[in-house]
Formats: C-alpha cells, sequence, structure tokens
C-alpha cells in the first residue's frame, strides 16, 4: 500500500503556483498524487512538472458533469497526466435525490466499459450524505449494489464513513475487492475549525490501513478538507501514514 496525497488538500497552493506546489509535495516525499482540478496550471506543464519531481498522477476526481458531456476530453486528459483511476468525487445538494442518483449510476454503467477500454477505472468516492437513508436504502449501497464491482471501483472516504456514524473498518471489508483507494481522513468535529493531519487523529487506524491490505487497496490518500495550514497538514500526513503502512 503506497502513501499518497489528495491536492485537494493545498488547493490553496495549487491555485496560486501549482507546478511549484507539485514540486514541494515531491521534496516532503510523496511519489504519487490524486488531482482535484489544475490549479493555476494545465495537463502538459503539469505532467512535466510530476515528472521532473519524480511523482505519478494516478488518480484524478472529475465531476460528473464533465463525465456526462466532455467524457471524451476528460479521458485525453487523463492520458495526458497518466491517470488510471478517474473518480467521481460527489453529486451536489441539488441532485442528492433518488433521481440524482438513479442517474449517477446509469452514468457510471454507461461509463466504466468506455473507461476500461481507454485504460482508466472508473470509481465513487462516497462523503457522509450517502449514509442518509432516501426511500430506506442508503445511496453508499444504492450504487454499490447497482454497478459492476469489476467495472467501478468505490474510493471509500474513512473520515466522512465515521462522521456518518457507520464503521469505516466494516464498509472496507464489506467490499474488499472493489477499494483500491482508501481517503485518509480524520472525522470532522462539528464547531471545531480545521481537522487534525490524517493519521493522528481518534480513528482505528491500524484496522482500517490492515483491511485496506486485506481488501487489495493500493494506495491510502492523505486527505483534509479544512487544514489550519495545508503544507504542514501534508508533510505531517506523509510522516503518520507512512508509518501506518510500513
Amino acid at each position: 500500500m503506497q502513501v499518497a496525497i489528495q491536492l485537494y488538500t493545498v488547493r490553496d497552493k495549487t491555485a496560486e503556483d501549482m507546478l511549484g506546489t507539485l514540486t514541494r509535495i515531491g521534496e516532503i516525499g510523496y511519489r504519487s498524487v490524486e488531482f482535484a482540478g489544475y490549479g493555476n496550471s494545465e495537463p502538459n506543464a503539469i505532467r512535466e512538472a510530476i515528472d521532473k519531481a519524480g511523482i505519478a498522477g494516478f488518480a484524478a476526481h472529475v465531476a460528473l458533469a464533465r463525465i456526462d458531456d466532455e467524457f471524451d476530453t476528460v479521458v485525453d486528459e487523463m492520458r495526458i497526466l497518466g491517470v488510471e483511476h478517474l473518480i467521481v468525487p460527489w453529486l451536489p445538494p441539488d441532485q442528492r435525490n433518488r433521481a440524482g442518483y438513479d442517474h449517477l449510476i446509469e452514468t457510471l454503467n454507461k461509463r466504466a466499459p468506455e473507461a476500461r477500454d481507454a485504460g482508466l477505472h472508473l470509481g465513487y468516492h462516497n462523503h457522509d450524505f450517502e449514509f442518509i437513508p432516501i426511500d430506506g436504502v442508503f445511496p453508499f449501497d444504492r450504487i454499490a449494489g447497482n454497478t459492476d464491482p469489476a467495472l467501478v471501483s468505490l474510493e471509500i472516504d474513512v473520515g466522512w464513513v465515521k462522521y456518518a456514524g457507520q464503521d469505516p473498518v466494516a464498509i472496507i471489508e464489506q467490499h474488499a475487492g472493489r477499494v483500491p483507494l482508501i481517503h485518509a481522513k480524520e472525522e470532522q468535529v462539528d464547531g471545531v475549525a480545521g481537522l487534525p493531519a490524517p493519521g493522528s487523529g481518534p480513528l482505528p487506524w491500524k484496522e482500517i490501513v490492515a483491511a485496506g491490505k486485506a481488501a487489495g487497496a493500493k494506495y491510502l490518500i492523505a486527505e483534509d478538507d479544512h487544514p489550519l495550514d495545508s503544507m504542514k497538514t501534508a508533510q505531517a500526513a506523509f510522516e503518520n501514514l507512512t508509518g501506518l503502512v510500513a
């Protein structure tokens, strides 16, 4: 299992200097990054920067609307970047209903074979709201149960799973074989600014990592939605998670 970082963690830096931020991420020790947009740059320049820094851009979060409407362009961008895992990061608030999730499932099922043929693996990243029942069923379970496990992966965000009152270890174990990516995030505490650096808080990290390895997860991805200091968080997360996967 390899430690990586979701660049959303350092979005304040990438917005101003994507290429310089990638250099700094490589200096910290990361060898893999997951994209969340391109900051103030574009795919060709980013590929040159990550190659120079010795970093692989193995995954990317891309909005469902782009998967729907700009799929060929997205595929071209992923090829430039060397991305393997193409992840839908969430549903916007106005789509978090039965019709919205049905459309998500339809799109995942439509695009997953096309992604495979392009050398990509399509997946979905959970938040807490996938564990709020709609018509008596968790949207997460609806997604998992109505997509092909061989073609649609589940990127389990353990912080959001825990925030939703669920057991991240059990969720990982339940979906063994289709969880190549795990987001290492601490649980949000309502009313508290910031989050602890990933791997330093009260989540059962040793059990999460063990379950991930047993489930076939290849990447443990540091993410902090609300870092008080994004680069210090990236540094601390790398140290914490590297110790956990050793």
